[in-house]
C-alpha cells in the first residue's frame, strides 16, 4: 500500500473536460455567494448591526479564495484574498469602507461573468486599482502610488510594520501564507515585497529565492525582516540585492533606508 504524505504530488490528473465542469459549477456557486455578500453589505448601508454582516462577508471571501485557488482561477483567488485582508482592518460601517467593499464585490462579479480568467495585463490593472486600508488620519498623509506586499505570520509585526507603512502613505496588502504570497506577487506585480524571515511552510529566504527565480518577479525589490544582524550566517543564502530590515530598535531606521528607493 502506498501512503501519500502531505508533500506528495497528486497521483492523478483531472481531465480537462472535468475541470471545465468543476469551474462552471464554481462560477455558478460564486454568483450565489456574491449575492450573499451584496445582501450583507446592503444591510450595513441600511444601518443594521455590522458585526454579523462582517462575518458573512469574511466567510464568503474566504470560501471564494480557497475554491478559486483549487480550480486554477488565480485572479478570483487574489481579489478574494485582498478583500479578506481589507475586511480584517476596516470599519465596515463607515461610508468609505462600504464603498470600498462594493468595489471588491463588483470586481469579483465582473470576473465571474468573464469566466474567472481575465487577461494578464487587465488583471494587473484591476488589482492595482483595488482599495486598501490607509492610515486613519488620512488628511495628514501623502498617498503614494506604491503597493507593498507584506508577508508575515506574526500579527504583532503585521500591525506594527503595516501601520508604519500606511502612515507613510504606502498601499499595503497583507499575507500570512508564503505560497499564497508568491501567487499574489506574480498576479499583483507589487512595487516591493517585505517578508518575515520566519514563516510557516517556507522561510522568508525561500520566498525571496523563489521570487528571484521566476521571470515575472525576478526584478521585484525584496526585503526580509529578521532579528539577525545584516551579515549573520543565517542570511548567507539570501539572493543578491535582497535588503535586510532588522527588527527591534533598528526597525524604523532600516525600514526608512529600504523605502528610500521610492523617494528618489
Amino acid at each position: 500500500m502506498v501512503v501519500l504524505s502531505h508533500k506528495s504530488p497528486m497521483p492523478f490528473h483531472v481531465p480537462e473536460a472535468a475541470m471545465h465542469a468543476l469551474r462552471a459549477d464554481f462560477l455558478a456557486d460564486a454568483v450565489e455567494r456574491l449575492a450573499v455578500m451584496q445582501g450583507a453589505l446592503d444591510a450595513v448601508k441600511e444601518g443594521r448591526p455590522p458585526e454579523p454582516r462582517l462575518h458573512a462577508l469574511r466567510r464568503e471571501a474566504h470560501n471564494l479564495k480557497g475554491l478559486g485557488g483549487s480550480l486554477g482561477l488565480p485572479f478570483i483567488t487574489v481579489v478574494a484574498h485582498r478583500l479578506e485582508d481589507y475586511l480584517g482592518l476596516c470599519r465596515i460601517e463607515s461610508p468609505a469602507a462600504a464603498s470600498d467593499i462594493q468595489a471588491f464585490i463588483d470586481c469579483l462579479a465582473d470576473a465571474v461573468e468573464a469566466g474567472g480568467v481575465p487577461g494578464e495585463e487587465d488583471a494587473a490593472t484591476k488589482l492595482r486599482t483595488l482599495p486598501v486600508v490607509m492610515a486613519l488620519d488620512i488628511g495628514e498623509v501623502v498617498i503614494r502610488e506604491v503597493e507593498i506586499l507584506l508577508l508575515t505570520g506574526s500579527r504583532t509585526i503585521a500591525r506594527a510594520v503595516g501601520d508604519e507603512l500606511r502612515a507613510c502613505g504606502y498601499r499595503v496588502v497583507g499575507a500570512t501564507n508564503p505560497f499564497q504570497a508568491i501567487t499574489l506577487a506574480v498576479q499583483m506585480h507589487p512595487d516591493m515585497v517585505i517578508t518575515s524571515a520566519v514563516l510557516e511552510g517556507l522561510s522568508g529566504i525561500d520566498v525571496a529565492r523563489a521570487l528571484r527565480a521566476m521571470t515575472a518577479t525576478a526584478d521585484l525589490p525584496i526585503a526580509i525582516m529578521t532579528s539577525f544582524r545584516k551579515h549573520h550566517s543565517e542570511l548567507s543564502d539570501l539572493p543578491p540585492g535582497v535588503e535586510v530590515i532588522r527588527l527591534g530598535r533598528f526597525l524604523d531606521e532600516d525600514l526608512a533606508t529600504v523605502l528610500g528607493r521610492f523617494d528618489a
